[in-house]
């Protein structure tokens, strides 16, 4: 494995989009095994100290926050589909943060455009 030196206190895991609906049902991210992996990065991270964040999207009741022209989450919105109100129920299991552990509610594709 390579060295990576990282700054701790610069450096934080992303763990961006580990949806139980998206990635837990992808067969690629499953032949690919990117659950496993990613566990292995989220425990070494922990180990080592790094500060760990995760994003997610996450609506609120009747997903005012999704345009029309976003057919897909548009779809979802339409079928009445309702959200835990907690976003961490939405993270897949084998990946779920732990105490203290930040997560930004996104309601974009960006976590960092448009989100509370």
């Amino acid at each position: 494995m390579a060295q990576i030196n990282l700054d701790k206190g610069k450096t934080m895991l992303l763990m961006a989009d580990f949806s139980t609906s998206g990635i837990g049902q992808n067969p690629i991210a499953k032949a690919r095994q990117t659950l496993e992996r990613a566990r292995d990065v989220l425990d070494a991270a922990r180990q080592a100290g790094v500060f760990v964040g995760y994003c997610i999207s996450h609506f609120r009741p009747g997903f005012p926050e999704v345009s029309d022209r976003n057919t897909t989450r548009a779809a979802r919105r339409d079928t009445g589909e309702v959200l835990p109100a907690d976003p961490a129920a939405l993270i897949h299991p084998s990946v779920q943060p732990q105490a203290g552990e930040p997560i930004i509610a996104k309601h974009r594709t960006s976590a960092f455009s448009g989100s509370a």
